[in-house]
């Protein structure tokens, strides 16, 4: 199941890549769809669009050029006004920033992103910080993505990465191991998992949207 956010989200559209590889192809597609304008070939001039889509989508995504990991600022890092730092810090460490979103979650939505918590004793302050203001989730990509950028955010235990990786993200603005500003999948099962869980209900509503398009367009021109 994808998560169900609880109020306003915030897209970026010059950091989609999908938005970016299909829009400009819009044009071209359509001109193609009105040269078949006889009713055998509707069906072709479907599965063109849906080709067209499928390949657009995957070359957005990077194919298997480089690695992608998933990020977030966490609500601490949003309210601290530490975003625009961190991206800054991203950017200069050699990772691109594919996708982002900046979302305030539900207490539904934490328990499921963090389900493998939910034994844990420390869960219920968990949710309620997770739920206490809005926060910032990204794709990066980079060559060695994961493992780099759980570099680059330090420890778990932020006042342990003052000490022990003072150049650390959660050295500049974490306080503690809760309360660590940032978070970084730990293996790249992980970062699919969590991609997915944020990015991949964006896709599904742009498909959708997509469709109704094309399918009124049919109607209209067709019928």
């Amino acid at each position: 199941m994808y998560p169900l956010f609880s109020a306003n989200i915030t897209l970026n559209l010059q950091n989609s890549a999908l938005l970016t590889c299909l829009l400009p192809n819009l044009s071209a597609i359509l001109q193609l769809i009105s040269s078949m304008a006889s009713h055998s070939h509707r069906f072709l001039s479907i599965f063109i669009i849906l080709a067209a889509f499928c390949l657009s989508r995957f070359s957005c995504c990077g194919g298997m050029e480089k690695e992608k990991t998933f990020a977030m600022i966490k609500p601490d890092g949003v309210y601290g006004n530490y975003s625009d730092k961190i991206k800054a810090i991203i950017m200069d460490s050699g990772f691109s920033i594919k996708r982002e979103l900046r979302v305030q979650l539900d207490e539904d939505t934490v328990r499921s992103f963090y389900a493998e918590h939910s034994s844990k004793s420390f869960f219920p302050s968990l949710v309620k910080y997770m739920t206490s203001g809005p926060i910032l989730v990204m794709i990066l990509e980079k060559d060695n993505a994961v493992a780099d950028w759980r570099k680059l955010i330090g420890p778990t235990d932020a006042e342990k990465a003052k000490v022990t990786h003072p150049q650390s993200i959660r050295a500049m603005c974490g306080l503690n191991t809760e309360k660590n500003c940032v978070h970084g999948s730990h293996s790249i099962q992980s970062a699919s998992r969590e991609m997915s869980f944020f990015f991949g209900m964006l896709v599904e509503c742009m498909v959708f949207f997509y469709f109704i398009y094309f399918f009124i367009y049919f109607f209209l021109f067709y019928f």
